[in-house]
């Protein structure tokens, strides 16, 4: 009804606005000619008596005597409405009496004295109101000896133009509403028959495709009824077709694994199963709510999932991304959604009143996004290729060194007692290596598996410290390496799992000892952590190791907690250079133990690792036991 009313109101008010132009074209138009009119007549009046004037004036008793002048002028000095100015050759009023002596200089003078007839409107000083003045030069066999000047006050011709102004509005309100009149039975005669078609369409619209209209006539309303009534016939058709489709694609979407979210052009969901909000149930994705930026949680897994969107939307083109959510990794493929592009110049059917540019261009409905929980697999791949990469490389040198010096005595490449045992201890020696870094393999997963529990007791941190530097004392020896401890004086016990807790340091010492030069420092100290106070009130007690070897380069920081990873190339194929397992097992047995340890580069050289361990022990989400 809204919309027929808005037809309505728009032929009244296109009709009533034409002619509302018309009148107040026509108004104006006479309103500037009869202004224009009364202007020019004022004018030839005034140019009519001050032209009578100049000539006059110059055939009195020639040359004119001032009282001979007095008396002409003074006969008509107001003739008409007009007030009459004399002046001389140098611009000097003479008449009227009150204003001689003034000498007028305007640029209207001078072309009076240049022999031209000048007409203008301007505020005159002297009469204290605006008014139409025109010069006239006064001609004589000598040349111009003056100028007669008429103002006539543009009081009397203003009256006259508002007058006529004011019959020509009325006149022109009258006309309008006449006209009003006239609009708004034509535009009632034109909208009435296109009410009903407006409310058949509103049925159809909502679904309802069993009302037909009345066909009445033949004239072009006719004909579109008719057409609307077989548009229902063939639409209801479609639709019902459409809702079995739609019931079925729907019921095999909902039952998928793998989670589907489509949008349309604007990005608005349209389609989610369920499987699609579980996996991404930080978004709370709903059918009709906008996927767009602003409304996503935090972190940059949703922000990419956003762009992805829009490039498709946009570029029309699939596009392939992995998303690391806190708790699973997803693979999504977005694909874009094609139409039938319009053919060129119809209207976008977006209703923006666009049109096509051609017949080629495609333009994407929306896009629909496939999205598959890679994690496990991923967990998998990645556990697999870092075994057999890493195992591999640590395994391969001793393995080769075992099997070189089996064959030699085995082949009897070497028969002398003493070179048969120096062999026989390298393999045994390589044995060995191979039974630890099997241990050490083992007790790292332990570790993650959370499997390993910890005897936790308060111990003194000097005394772990004490014991750990007697173990290594023959290392520290053998490079004549210097140990400086610093250990507070109020250091509290911490509850830790002593052997796990030294063994700690000890691979933290030892790989002090590898990085420092002969000769070099270490140096240990422990303290109470400055800003205690943490949320679950216990103090920090902090212990730093700082070696003066060449440092960590910046990059390679991140990396130093991985499994087997080495800072030193070299000594990877370097067995003396230790098994790239060290640190990892130190981070595992402090995170263990409720605590953290960070590295960094020490300026002039050297390594600083740092542990902070709360001083009562790990709570119970670590899963130890006291």
């Amino acid at each position: 009804m809204s919309n027929m009313r808005s037809l309505f109101a728009r032929l009244f008010s296109a009709q009533l606005a034409v002619v509302f132009i018309a009148l107040l074209t026509v108004g104006l138009s006479l309103s500037y000619l009869y202004t224009q009119y009364i202007f020019n007549l004022k004018e030839q009046e005034l140019i009519r008596i001050g032209q009578q004037l100049a000539r006059e004036l110059p055939t009195a008793t020639y040359p004119l005597s001032l009282t001979q002048l007095h008396v002409l002028l003074n006969a008509a000095y107001v003739y008409g409405d007009a007030q009459i100015w004399i002046t001389n050759s140098n611009g000097e009023v003479l008449l009227p009496q009150e204003l001689r002596g003034i000498r007028l200089v305007d640029e209207e003078m001078e072309q009076v004295f240049a022999g031209k007839v000048v007409s203008w409107r301007s505020y005159v000083e002297q009469l204290g109101e605006t008014a139409f003045s025109v010069a006239v030069p006064i001609n004589s066999p000598l040349g111009i000896r003056g100028a007669v000047l008429l103002h006539s006050p543009l009081r009397g011709i203003m009256k006259t133009i508002a007058g006529a102004r004011l019959f020509i509005f009325w006149s022109g309100i009258l006309a309008t509403l006449l006209a009003a009149i006239v609009s708004l039975f034509i535009s009632k005669r034109l909208a009435d028959p296109l009410r009903e078609m407006q409310v058949a369409a509103g049925q159809i619209a909502k679904g309802d495709f069993g009302n037909r209209l009345q066909v009445k006539g033949r004239d072009e309303v006719a004909e579109l009824a008719a057409a609307i009534n077989d548009m229902a016939s063939r639409l209801g058709d479609t639709y019902r077709a459409l809702e079995a489709e739609k019931a079925q694609t729907e019921s095999v979407v909902a039952g998928l694994a793998e989670g589907v979210v489509a949008v349309d052009r604007t990005g608005r969901v349209h389609l989610v199963n369920q499987a699609a909000q579980r996996l991404l149930a930080p978004f709370n994705l709903q059918p009709g709510e906008p996927l767009a930026l602003g409304n996503e949680p935090p972190g940059d897994w949703a922000g990419n999932l956003v762009a992805a969107f829009r490039e498709v939307l946009a570029s029309s083109r699939p596009h392939h991304l992995k998303l690391d959510l806190p708790q699973a990794t997803l693979a999504v493929h977005i694909s874009p959604l094609k139409q039938i592009p319009p053919a060129a110049g119809e209207v976008d059917s977006a209703g923006k009143g666009d049109t096509v540019a051609g017949p080629e261009e495609e333009l994407p409905s929306g896009a629909v996004a496939l999205i598959q929980d890679i994690s496990e697999a991923q967990r998998l791949e990645k556990m697999r290729r870092d075994f057999f990469a890493d195992v591999s490389h640590e395994l391969r040198t001793p393995l080769t060194s075992i099997r070189g010096f089996a064959q030699a005595i085995l082949e009897n490449v070497v028969t002398k007692k003493d070179d048969v045992r120096r062999y026989l201890a390298v393999i045994m020696n390589e044995s060995m290596r191979l039974i630890r870094l099997t241990n050490t393999l083992l007790e790292i997963s332990r570790m993650e598996a959370n499997n390993l529990k910890l005897q936790l007791k308060p111990v003194p941190v000097r005394e772990i410290v004490e014991q750990t530097l007697t173990t290594i004392e023959p290392l520290l020896n053998e490079k004549n390496i210097s140990i400086i401890t610093d250990l507070a004086a109020d250091l509290p016990p911490v509850t830790v799992d002593a052997d796990r807790f030294k063994q700690v340091l000890i691979n933290l010492l030892d790989n002090a000892i590898r990085h420092t030069p002969e000769e070099g420092v270490i140096r240990i100290a422990a303290s109470v952590a400055p800003g205690n106070g943490a949320a679950d009130g216990q103090r920090r007690v902090e212990l730093v190791v700082t070696d003066t070897g060449p440092g960590i380069p910046p990059e390679e920081l991140p990396y130093i907690w991985e499994r087997f990873y080495k800072v030193d190339k070299a000594r990877r194929q370097n067995r003396s250079g230790g098994t790239g397992l060290g640190l990892v097992i130190v981070k595992q047995l402090v995170e263990l133990h409720g605590g953290r340890i960070t590295v960094e580069n020490v300026p002039g050289g050297g390594a600083r690792f740092v542990i902070t361990l709360p001083e009562k022990g790990p709570d119970k989400d670590h899963g130890s036991e006291g």
